[in-house]
């Protein structure tokens, strides 16, 4: 009963955490993994035997780093590792997964068992990815806004010019239109500033109810 109890409170700290552990014997290639990898990644831990079918669950592209922290921790006495890797569940969705462990060593200091965690990092990724985009939209606001402000001091110097026009008696019809069109040009590039300082939140929009 105590050992039931153990183990219930151990899986209920790894789904707390959302972390699987897994258990590679290095000499037979054998792995062991708990069954919140099931829940967690959509693996059942009979479905990764050995090695090889764990690392065919990771994304081909992070292989390389997983395979230089590995290296480290066999070479390094101490064998602590961390790594940060995509997973590729049976599901067809990507998981960010954060892999912590050691290499546990025999009399003679060579490598024998990998034990680690799979900790699931993906919705920090995904608020990350979040934050970077507000960021961006953020830069893009401010930098609009001070484009619209430069641009209108174009625009108004354009607009006094033809409005100087429009009252010069010298001119002739054909030519009238032409100022004219600019104007109206003119109106319309300022409509878009409006729409970019209000984009940049500098200046406030004024809903109206329209018939």
């Amino acid at each position: 009963r105590a050992l039931r109890e153990s183990e219930e409170r151990l899986r209920l700290g790894f789904e707390a955490a959302r972390m699987a552990s897994f258990e590679a014997d290095l000499r037979t290639d054998a792995v062991r993994m708990s069954d919140s990898a099931e829940w967690l990644f959509g693996v059942h831990p009979r479905e990764v035997p050995d090695l090889p079918a764990m690392r065919a669950l990771v994304h081909q592209d992070d292989l390389p780093l997983l395979d230089r922290a590995m290296g480290r921790a066999m070479a390094d006495v101490r064998g602590g590792y961390r790594a940060e890797v995509r997973l590729r569940t049976p599901r067809g969705d990507t998981r960010w997964v954060e892999c912590v462990g050691v290499v546990d060593r025999d009399a003679d200091a060579a490598p024998t068992v990998l034990r680690g965690v799979l900790i699931d990092v993906s919705q920090r990724h995904r608020l990350e990815a979040e934050l970077h985009q507000a960021q961006k939209m953020d830069a893009i606001g401010r930098l609009a806004g001070s484009v619209a402000h430069d641009f209108n001091n174009v625009l108004t110097a354009m607009r006094c010019a033809t409005d100087l026009l429009v009252g010069d008696d010298r001119l002739d019809a054909e030519q009238l239109e032409e100022v004219t069109e600019i104007q109206r040009a003119v109106e319309r590039a300022q409509g878009l500033t409006s729409q970019l300082l209000t984009f940049s939140r500098k200046r406030v929009a004024q809903p109206e109810v329209l018939d």
